[in-house]
């Protein structure tokens, strides 16, 4: 169990610490110059935000799942690692975001990334704890009319997450 919380807590902590590579200091000689530097910054630091608060929402839930947990199979461990796949990939659709944040298609395939790893996530948990969530869907489907809408589901997704977690006081070994 040491082995896959280190593996987890790891593959976490380096993917939550590389989001913040597309984030870089404006050259500027001037006050103005690094103003005008920093609000084009700010389409990357909204993705880095909120690629930052999932990851973080992500690990609680993980930590809080594996702590539940004496032993694990096999197939325990593979469901795990094809969910830090998908954890490792953030920083990659979190740099599209920053890029094109006003572009339907980054917000789909970062929409789409966070089905992938919320139904890699569930699977692990079905299967060792029976458990689960939903929801990057729409997301999806609304991001087609609106990115800004697209962006307000993963926002109220996290935050009903973290309004939950409050109430949770489930103790972690």
């Amino acid at each position: 169990m040491n082995r896959l919380h280190a593996l987890t807590d790891g593959v976490y902590a380096i993917a939550m610490t590389l989001l913040v590579l597309e984030l870089h200091v404006p050259d500027a000689r001037s006050s103005s110059e690094l103003v005008a530097g920093l609000v084009a910054q700010a389409p990357s630091l909204f993705g880095f935000a909120l690629s930052f608060a999932v990851l973080g929402t992500y690990w609680v839930g993980n930590a809080v799942n594996l702590s539940h947990l004496a032993r694990v199979d096999r197939a325990a461990l593979f469901l795990n690692v094809l969910q830090l796949f998908f954890i490792s990939l953030l920083p990659f659709t979190t740099a599209v975001v920053g890029r094109y944040p006003d572009e339907a298609a980054a917000v789909i395939l970062y929409g789409v990334h966070l089905e992938a790893l919320g139904l890699a996530q569930y699977t692990h948990w079905v299967y060792v704890l029976r458990h689960g969530p939903a929801a990057w869907v729409l997301a999806i489907a609304l991001a087609f009319f609106s990115p800004l809408l697209g962006y307000a589901v993963y926002f109220v997704v996290l935050v009903g997450y973290l309004a939950a977690s409050v109430r949770d006081r489930t103790a972690i070994r």
